[in-house]
């Protein structure tokens, strides 16, 4: 039987617009260098867990559970990158960000040896929490209290509710988009937030990353549109195609088995307010 054997050899050049690209090498960075302190729970939410909250927002739920955020800290890649370089606590400052959530707490520095951090262990630590992440209550919960992106009348929830203007803003993502580690100077980390200032959009991070749908949003209440929790914005085909132009040259158009094939892939950034990929 006859096969159909093509080598690829592929010559990959990626162009992204200048204004997204900046020297941030050599910079100190100051980043998340502590943990959400205890989180107190308002009436009628038992848990800091997500479960606490999918009786009533199943939907919501069930997207989040499908987002990057849920898989902050079981992610295979982040899990192995943390684990070569000796668990160092910044990480777990975005990945796990909540006091339940550290296995241990970071106290202080050594002044020499391999592993600089002193770290105590931690009597809050919930061994289930840590696995969800980014959950809820890490953007929603403070002082007893939900916060949240628009107005809500006082008794039309079974918990405190308030808005906050600033879940509308990119800023209110910057702390985990966009840092360095503290004390040292090395090649940013992360630095979403400037490559956003330097590309002139206006669109803010939720417009792009947190579609809008028309859902049920609440049990009980009717429906309305609100920002989709499961951000797949990089993993969705569609919004990748506004954000990225991908083209492909080869040297002619045909080719016969055991040919070589020399292919030019050129990826440019045409809709995206950062660099792509970015953190």
């Amino acid at each position: 039987m006859n096969r159909l054997k093509i080598i690829l050899v592929f010559v990959v050049g990626i162009t992204v617009s200048p204004v997204l690209w900046g020297n941030d090498a050599g910079v100190t960075f100051i980043g998340p260098s502590n943990y959400i302190p205890r989180l107190d729970l308002p009436q009628n939410i038992p848990l800091h867990s997500a479960d606490s909250c999918k009786d009533c927002h199943q939907e919501i739920y069930d997207q989040w559970r499908e987002s990057m955020h849920s898989k902050s800290s079981t992610n295979p890649i982040f899990q192995a990158c943390w684990t070569v370089r000796n668990n160092p606590p910044f990480c777990s400052n975005c990945h796990f960000p909540m006091l339940e959530q550290k296995p241990k707490i970071l106290r202080g520095f050594k002044e020499t040896g391999p592993l600089p951090f002193v770290a105590i262990k931690n009597k809050e630590f919930d061994t289930m929490l840590i696995k969800e992440g980014v959950t809820c209550v890490v953007c929603h919960l403070r002082n007893k209290t939900l916060y949240g992106p628009r107005e809500i009348k006082e008794g039309e929830a079974p918990h405190p509710v308030r808005y906050d203007p600033s879940f509308q803003k990119s800023e209110f993502c910057y702390t985990c988009h966009s840092w360095g580690f503290p004390r040292a100077r090395v090649i940013q980390t992360c630095s979403t937030s400037d490559e956003y200032k330097k590309s002139g959009k206006k669109e803010t991070c939720q417009d792009c990353h947190m579609v809008r749908k028309e859902g049920l949003a609440s049990l009980g209440k009717p429906k309305r549109v609100y920002g989709m929790h499961d951000q797949k914005s990089s993993r969705n085909p569609e919004e990748l195609r506004q954000a990225l132009k991908v083209e492909l040259k080869t040297e002619r158009d045909t080719y016969k088995p055991g040919d070589k094939l020399k292919a030019e892939i050129r990826i440019t950034n045409t809709g995206a307010g950062h660099r792509v990929p970015t953190g």
